[in-house]
């Protein structure tokens, strides 16, 4: 995610973008939106099909695994089903049109990690790449679009505007499962609690959802493969939120101040996963490792218990730590500071 932008809602003046008109092909009638419906009980409700994608081409350092798909996809219950098209994995937008085609999504989920490669030195805006995935998801499926991801959570507003998508989830993209809800049962989709719909203001929600966070990590998934062949690197998620407020990190912004805490032992059984699947190195993705260093001895422990032995690295704060924390980490495999 970019640390070099401010959280104040508008987009600097070097942000290359051009608005969508309101006259384009981009938005979406809502009229035309028809999902498939299924009877149980006496009941008609709608059998989502949703398609997740994640627009990153970016392959440098090593491409990035997109770890908020999984999340995404494991606050959506069933029996709605759920695929991922990964643009790093499948960079042809061709695939993305036999997609769109053959799976025929009810809603589209698209998540903007980036705004732009976050090099000052040659900086390179990912807006108009954005545009497209856009235009070929309009011109191949009549599914309303929502946008998501870190990047869209530090300018949610102006890219709604500008790329011109239904609904969009700043912060936790669990908060989906509202959304998927609403449309499931028909209800009205504009005042659900921290979504934005395009042409109305956002309805206030709580600082965070209480839904579960709970990955949903497949080690069949195509796109995984691209992963492993290109850098065997993974990530790994054991908290969200930052207590720190350094002015040049949107860490807080994304995730919030307050800290909320994945058990140790789900943290380790993910990361055995990703070691069975082929990973040879995994990075945990939390904004600092060691902001709760009672937490993290747990979770190195836990690693320690489960047989995880590739190795792995993280993010550290400068924090007052017991004695034998970096031999404890250490012989869990930490690799790298």
């Amino acid at each position: 995610m970019s640390r070099k932008c401010q959280k104040t809602g508008t987009l600097p003046a070097c942000f290359p973008f051009q608005k969508t008109p309101k006259t384009t092909s981009l938005y979406h009638d809502a009229s035309l939106y028809s999902p498939t419906v299924r009877a149980t009980a006496g009941n008609e409700y709608a059998l989502l099909k949703i398609l997740l994608v994640s627009p990153n081409r970016l392959k440098t350092p090593a491409p990035v695994y997109p770890i908020g798909l999984d999340y995404v996809a494991g606050a959506i219950p069933a029996p709605h089903q759920v695929d991922i098209f990964d643009l790093n994995a499948e960079p042809d937008t061709d695939a993305l049109r036999t997609r769109l085609e053959d799976f025929a999504p009810d809603l589209v989920g698209i998540a903007l990690r980036n705004i732009d490669n976050t090099d000052g030195s040659d900086s390179r805006s990912f807006i108009a790449d954005y545009h497209e995935v856009i235009g070929i998801v309009r011109a191949n499926s009549r599914a309303p679009i929502v946008l998501g991801g870190s990047g869209f959570t530090i300018f949610p507003e102006t890219l709604m505007d500008t790329l011109g998508a239904d609904y969009g989830i700043p912060g936790d993209g669990e908060r989906i499962a509202l959304l998927v809800d609403a449309l499931e049962k028909g209800q009205d989709t504009t005042q659900l609690p921290g979504i934005l719909v395009r042409g109305k203001p956002m309805t206030a929600a709580e600082e965070r959802p209480c839904f579960p966070i709970r990955r949903k990590f497949d080690a069949n998934s195509p796109h995984l493969d691209f992963y492993l062949k290109h850098s065997s690197m993974m990530n790994v998620q054991t908290k969200r939120g930052c207590p720190f407020h350094c002015i040049y990190c949107t860490y807080p912004h994304i995730d919030g101040n307050r800290l909320r805490l994945h058990d140790p032992e789900e943290v380790a059984e993910t990361a055995l996963a990703l070691q069975r699947a082929g990973a040879r190195y995994f990075f945990i993705s939390d904004s600092t490792f060691n902001c709760s260093v009672p937490h993290s001895l747990a979770v190195a422990k836990a690693f320690a218990r489960a047989g995880v032995t590739i190795p792995w690295g993280a993010f550290f704060a400068p924090l007052a730590v017991p004695p034998d924390y970096f031999r404890i980490m250490a012989e869990a495999g930490l690799s790298h500071v």
